[in-house]
């Protein structure tokens, strides 16, 4: 049995310690372990958290970045094949929904540990091969009539299948076939709700457990503590998933109330040591352990990390050692930096921290989808909502931390007064924030989400007035360990490359070139490395707002030139050459065009005709390098119910609710009655590349199946 809950974790990683003692034994001094991280910040959190846990047990790995499944069989042809030596290989964030069997060689020795937050898992690698090891949280119920109806289609007899595995398998691995309930408080209420689903993989793709909290319950498993590093990295991995709409707000309240969560999140706040900081690795005196490290809401100044805004910004950006740490605490303690995790009341405006009141709830897409801030009305509306907020033209201009505290404090009452005024209720979030002290201003963890999304949808050094320095160039890159795909094809004869472009696809080629020409892989490593470096992190955060603005402004003008085409069951967007000027470096960004397409979803969901509520939403954005279109399709909440009531069934997950995405199944099917070939240009299913000369076909092909 390879489908483990978090109470098996660590058996997983047994098997990764095994494999590193016996490569040891060996003497053949050969990296044991191989890690495949997605392009995502949920991924790269994970991974983060994953290398504490090896460096720690001083186990080698080596990190290779991936976009799509071309990666992984280009990593598999370059580093799997040739590495008998090899023996363990971990996917954060892919592999899960597809058959990893034909993506990747399997030798004798060989282990795969699959730790992804896409669902639902492929059947084949959780029943077929005891090599491969998926993490779950245990949401996958059912699990013997799954295995049941798996063994039936393989071998048309169910039960002999069963006897014959059962006689095959150890005590300990038939344990972990258990469906363990999961532990998580409020989880239990959301089961419940949930019925008979016998055709559960024809309803579509959604998202499970965050992979950082994956790795985060690893390490509670292990028994090992957790520090104020990992416990954040896991807070901005499940935080990530609720930014990019792939939880819906009840599924993150169930991880943000998670009485144990908050428990650990005590015990880190109680015995971490500062010294392990993200932003800066230099040592503190241990007086400064015992203050702020206190997990608490912010009730009043006394516990708001934000209380002396005005410290934090006049000290950006510099650095302090223990001695002149140690001096100031002494002699002056009401200047006492404030470090630590905090919960928090958040609204859903756009990294309001790092901007204007104003600028940051005009380019939110929570408020401009619901004000229509494209139109001249929607601006009218705006200029009154902060009227009757009862706020100056010069307050919400200014920095909102510069803005009076007394403003500050009384901003949620005076919103809650207003909000139904402007179908703007539901607005704020419970989430954390996280104090830095002296070395960079408080932030929140969709702040860090939106920075790594922003750093990874672009390379920085495209972007004007962002470019990157070379003192600030991450060490990813170039580090022992953490190897990029381009680096190793370098390494092979032109010969040997010939042979390898023979055999891969046109839709591949046309993929690689794509990729190349953004190289994506620079962006990566900056998102690697601003969780441990302050300065790349705050590039990031002004990168994240030029992205949001471009992406309220694109959409803005597909407004108001009507580009969106009303068809007869879909509504349909193509992005060729009108494409405004500040969106261009974040074209052909797969987490860019997920924003793009729920801002305007959310647009005609408030602000069309109600008959057509339903109509789910396909953009295309046409590559005029490669003449092929990266193609997304996302549907409203008002289409999933419609499914659900003439299919007769309700779908409900533990953490994405409803949320389900179907498009993944449609493509193949208006891909097969058109004989156009797709390809998975990420590792979300609803996202594809076809050539621009098969587009129209496919498209017409598409209403028969929604």
């Amino acid at each position: 049995m390879v489908y483990l809950v978090s109470d098996y974790y660590e058996h997983a990683y047994k098997r990764l310690l095994d494999g590193a003692a016996e490569a040891s034994k060996e003497g053949t001094g050969a990296c044991s372990v191989l890690v495949l991280v997605a392009n995502d910040p949920d991924a790269l959190c994970a991974a983060r958290i994953l290398f504490s846990i090896l460096k720690h047990d001083f186990i080698t790995y080596q990190m290779v970045p991936v976009s799509s499944y071309v990666d992984v069989t280009k990593c598999n042809k370059q580093l799997i094949e040739p590495s008998p030596d090899l023996r363990t290989v971990i996917l954060i964030n892919c592999g899960a929904t597809v058959d990893l069997q034909e993506f990747i060689k399997l030798h004798d020795k060989l282990t795969v540990i699959v730790v992804d937050s896409h669902r639902p898992f492929n059947l084949y690698n959780i029943f077929w091969n005891e090599q491969i090891l998926c993490f779950d949280d245990g949401d996958l119920e059912k699990l013997e009539e799954l295995k049941d109806a798996f063994n039936f289609l393989e071998f048309g007899n169910s039960n002999s299948s069963d006897e014959e595995s059962d006689s095959e398998n150890s005590e300990e691995e038939s344990s972990l076939s258990d469906n363990s309930q999961v532990s998580e408080s409020g989880a239990s209420s959301r089961k419940k709700q949930k019925k008979e689903r016998p055709s559960d993989y024809d309803a579509g793709s959604y998202f499970g457990q965050s992979a950082a909290i994956s790795c985060f319950r690893l390490i509670e498993k292990l028994g090992r503590p957790p520090n104020l590093d990992t416990t954040w990295w896991a807070i901005v991995g499940a935080t990530s998933q609720f930014c990019l709409d792939y939880i819906d707000k009840e599924g993150y309240m169930i991880k943000a109330s998670d009485s144990s969560s908050l428990d650990n999140l005590s015990k880190v706040a109680e015995t971490a040591d500062i010294s392990n900081h993200a932003t800066d690795g230099r040592s503190m005196s241990a007086s400064a352990s015992a203050n702020g490290l206190d997990l608490n809401f912010f009730v009043d100044s006394s516990t708001n990390p934000e209380a002396d805004d005005s410290e934090y910004d006049s000290t950006k950006g510099q650095h302090y050692d223990s001695s002149s740490f140690e001096i100031l605490s002494k002699n002056s303690k009401s200047i006492m930096p404030r470090h630590g995790i905090y919960v928090s009341n958040e609204f859903r405006f756009f990294m309001v921290r790092h901007w204007s009141l104003e600028s940051s709830m005009r380019y939110s897409t929570f408020v401009a989808t619901r004000l229509g801030t494209w139109s001249s009305r929607g601006k009218s509306l705006f200029g009154l909502m902060i009227a009757k907020l009862g706020l100056s033209r010069n307050e919400v201009g200014q920095m909102y931390t510069h803005l009076d505290p007394k403003l500050k404090s009384e901003l949620p009452e005076r919103w809650g007064r207003i909000a139904s005024d402007y179908n703007l209720e539901d607005a704020s979030f419970v989430s954390f924030v996280r104090a830095f002290g002296w070395r960079a201003p408080v932030s929140s963890a969709s702040d860090h989400v939106w920075g790594l999304v922003a750093l990874l949808s672009s390379s920085p050094a495209n972007i004007s007035g962002n470019t990157i320095t070379d003192e600030d160039e991450p060490a990813s890159s170039t580090t022992q360990g953490e190897t990029s795909l381009d680096s190793n094809s370098q390494e092979k004869s032109t010969e040997d490359t010939n042979d390898d472009e023979s055999s891969v696809s046109s839709l591949e080629k046309l993929e690689q070139r794509s990729k190349s020409q953004r190289n994506w892989k620079e962006g990566f490593f900056l998102a690697y490395d601003a969780l441990s470096e302050s300065n790349i992190l705050s590039k990031g955060f002004e990168l994240a707002l030029k992205m949001q603005t471009a992406i309220v402004e694109m959409g803005s003008q597909m407004l108001q030139s009507r580009s969106v085409k009303t068809l007869s069951k879909f509504r349909l967007a193509v992005i060729s050459n009108d494409c405004v000027e500040s969106y261009v470096p974040f074209l052909y960004s797969p987490l860019v065009m997920i924003q793009l397409s729920h801002f305007l979803l959310d647009a005609f969901r408030n602000h069309s005709n109600p008959d057509h509520q339903s109509m789910p939403f396909i953009l295309s954005v046409f590559d005029p390098a490669t003449r092929s279109s990266l193609v997304m399709g996302i549907a409203p909440p008002e289409y999933l119910a419609k499914y659900h009531l003439q299919t007769r069934q309700v779908i409900s997950t533990l953490y994405s609710g409803e949320v389900r995405n179907r498009f993944g199944l449609i493509f193949e099917q208006a891909a097969s009655d058109s004989g156009a070939k797709i390809l998975n240009s990420y590792f979300d299913a609803s996202l594809v590349l076809i050539e621009e000369r098969n587009l129209q076909l496919f498209l017409k092909k598409l209403v028969k199946h929604i």
